[in-house]
């Protein structure tokens, strides 16, 4: 897995994944083993792609059923700065998630 992960981040240098594969979950959803499976099944592109040493961050997209979304940008190992990078194109397009929370709490 690693060897393929190198080999599609040589030909493109960032990649673009869900960080959950499902909305957001509720702040108190893992507390039972049900519940913590389905949040870490729903998170095993991040998991899974650091667990192999691949450096991503994740990014807040947009509130979706209340909760925030984002996705996850994977980059190759020692340019994080790529990620950063991109990371700030999208915070600029769509906004300070931070800043969206603080003002429904008015």
């Amino acid at each position: 897995m690693v060897r393929d992960w190198n080999i599609f981040l040589a030909e493109y240098p960032l990649a673009l994944t869900p960080f959950l594969m499902r909305p957001g979950y509720p702040n108190d959803y893992d507390e039972t083993y049900e519940g913590a499976k389905d949040l870490f099944d729903s998170a095993i592109y991040s998991f899974g792609l650091n667990y192999i040493g691949f450096p991503a961050g994740n990014i807040p997209m947009a509130l979706v059923n209340n909760l925030p979304s984002g996705v996850q940008i994977v980059g190759r190992k020692f340019r994080e700065d790529l990620i950063l990078d991109a990371m700030q194109v999208i915070e600029d397009k769509v906004g300070v998630m931070c800043e969206k929370l603080w003002a429904r709490e008015g």
